[in-house]
């Protein structure tokens, strides 16, 4: 199970900061590509939450998978491994006859 709810608009922010930061990318790098400056602001500094939509834009303007990032900010608020994070929403996903390999 994913950890403390309340920390997740704070640790989106910081995740996707790590992000930026291991691309070597400036914010206005990131936000020309995807949002405002005020508005990507506020999400590095945890005060917003991204839609769906939005964390798909930002992502693709970090190359990378969306669900890496989303990974990066579930791992910050649980307890669990990254690894074991994966595997619990396989077991999830299989147990709705939803996980496929292929």
């Amino acid at each position: 199970m994913v950890g403390d709810t309340s920390k997740s608009t704070n640790s989106f922010g910081e995740a996707l900061r790590a992000i930026r930061l291991g691309k070597n990318f400036s914010m206005q790098d990131v936000y020309t590509k995807a949002t405002g400056r005020t508005y990507y602001s506020a999400l590095e500094l945890g005060r917003k939450n991204p839609t769906l939509t939005k964390v798909d834009e930002i992502a693709a303007a970090l190359d990378i998978h969306p669900l890496a990032l989303l990974l990066l900010n579930y791992a910050k608020t649980s307890d669990e491994s990254m690894l074991h994070l994966i595997a619990q929403a396989k077991v999830d996903l299989d147990a709705l006859g939803l996980w496929t390999e292929g």
